[in-house]
């Protein structure tokens, strides 16, 4: 089955997409019951399973965070000042 075939069912099925939804619910309470039994015996490659995480939920695991800023900033004035240098002494 190809992700196009998923993709068109998720859309027309509501009860299917629903299963999915489950079904990857699921799959990551698995990967995160995997790294909660690695914590606590130290047998197991925390790499893989935190990878795995990070694909299954990125949501959740990511090491990136975005934060979006709106800001205005005005200008009120511009102002352009000549200064003349001091004379200097060693002339």
């Amino acid at each position: 089955m190809c992700l196009t075939t998923v993709q068109n069912w998720t859309s027309e099925h509501p009860e299917f997409l629903g299963a999915v939804k489950r079904g990857k619910a699921l799959g990551a309470q698995v990967w995160e019951q995997r790294l909660h039994t690695l914590a606590a015996s130290g047998e197991g490659n925390a790499t893989a399973i935190i990878f795995g995480l990070k694909n299954r939920v990125p949501s959740l695991w990511r090491d990136k965070t975005e934060q979006e800023v709106n800001a205005t900033v005005g200008v009120n004035r511009i102002e352009r000042v000549i200064v003349d240098p001091p004379a200097r002494d060693d002339a």
